[in-house]
């Protein structure tokens, strides 16, 4: 995740570290964006900023795919995610 990011930013870093690493979030998708999607979109370069990607590896070759599982507007308060972290995070925090 992105440390400078407006809906990031504010996680505490047990948080972050554990979404990283423990894979607390759902992804609960078929459909998203690559990286060399992003990157080849002028468009979507200048308007939003990747704050967070993923692997998904698919079971027909085991081929690891890079995705973005989340991005934020650069100039205006817009954020997308992939995911939906409510599912896992209530048992991380036991709730």
């Amino acid at each position: 995740m992105t440390a400078d990011s407006r809906l990031f930013g504010t996680f505490p870093d047990y948080l972050v570290e554990a979404m990283d690493k423990d894979g607390l979030a759902l992804h609960a998708h078929t459909y998203s964006i690559s990286k060399e999607t992003f990157n080849s979109s002028k468009g979507l370069r200048e308007f939003m900023k990747i704050t967070q990607t993923d692997v998904w590896n698919r079971p027909s070759d085991g081929k690891d795919i890079e995705f973005i599982a989340s991005m934020e507007g650069i100039d205006y308060p817009i954020f997308t995610t992939m995911y939906h972290p409510e599912y896992q995070l209530m048992d991380y925090l036991g709730e």
